[in-house]
């Protein structure tokens, strides 16, 4: 945006119009990062409030994509278990408002 001032005092209107068409861009490209970076908030909020073994699926499951087998062994539970405790975790936190791009 400070850009577009100073050409608005610098050049004429030619100038001011190329330096205006940059603008709206610049200022999508910051609104739609600071958008992700809330809701990546949000979605560390959401999983900080989950109980430990919750957080463990998600680190796992979700952010390593270890295999569900390798899982179990580290936290000491069945491969169903974990597959199921999983699913229903995905399900929880797919009825919260979390973009969906976080879930998959």
């Amino acid at each position: 945006i400070r850009r577009g001032q100073k050409a608005q005092a610098v050049g004429g209107p030619s100038t001011r119009l190329q330096h205006a068409a940059g603008i709206p861009d610049q200022a999508t490209a910051v609104s739609q990062r600071v958008a992700r970076d809330e809701r990546l908030a949000l979605f560390r909020e959401k999983v900080a409030g989950l109980p430990e073994a919750d957080r463990a699926l998600v680190l796992h499951c979700g952010l390593e994509g270890l295999p569900h087998a390798q899982v179990a062994q580290q936290m000491d539970l069945t491969e169903g278990a974990v597959t199921k405790r999983w699913q229903r975790l995905r399900q929880k936190l797919q009825a919260s408002d979390l973009p969906e791009y976080l879930l998959a």
